[in-house]
């Protein structure tokens, strides 16, 4: 009697199959698990720098805006202090036509004072808004690239 080599029965060979394809499942979702862990822990990370990002920000504004309100403050104390000089002035006129130069003087320096005084004030404002605005352009070209490595 010839013995027939050992053959697998059809039902051990469909529960191997279903053990390798569980087995592979479960490797996908550990793979899955973990991919989404790192994503989660770089948002995270991203998050907590945004808010450092704003809080720095916000320390830059405040700071900033006192410094601007301190030269608004020198600013206008000045015209004060030259507009009594120039209603001392004034006032000390003999005649008309030295009023009328001195009107003339007084307006013009007064304009020029105001012009200057206003041109800097606009650039200590623009220059407030550029550092203000720095975490946020920093945070925001971190955020593209965090993206860009979440998508591969």
């Amino acid at each position: 009697m010839s013995v027939a080599p050992e053959t697998k029965k059809p039902t051990e060979s469909r529960a191997s199959s279903a053990h390798h394809t569980t087995a592979a499942a479960a490797e996908a979702q550990v793979h899955a698990a973990e991919r989404v862990m790192k994503s989660m822990k770089q948002v995270i990370m991203f998050n907590q720098s945004l808010i450092e990002a704003y809080t720095l920000s916000a320390q830059t504004f405040f700071t900033g805006s006192q410094e601007i309100l301190r030269q608004i403050a020198k600013a206008n104390e000045a015209a004060f202090s030259e507009g009594l000089s120039n209603i001392r002035a004034f006032a000390a006129s003999k005649s008309l036509k030295e009023r009328l130069e001195l009107e003339a003087d007084i307006a013009n320096r007064v304009a020029s004072t105001t012009v200057a005084e206003c041109s800097k004030i606009s650039q200590a404002c623009i220059d407030l808004t550029k550092k203000v605005s720095a975490p946020f352009h920093e945070r925001s070209i971190a955020a593209a690239e965090l993206m860009s490595n979440m998508a591969i």
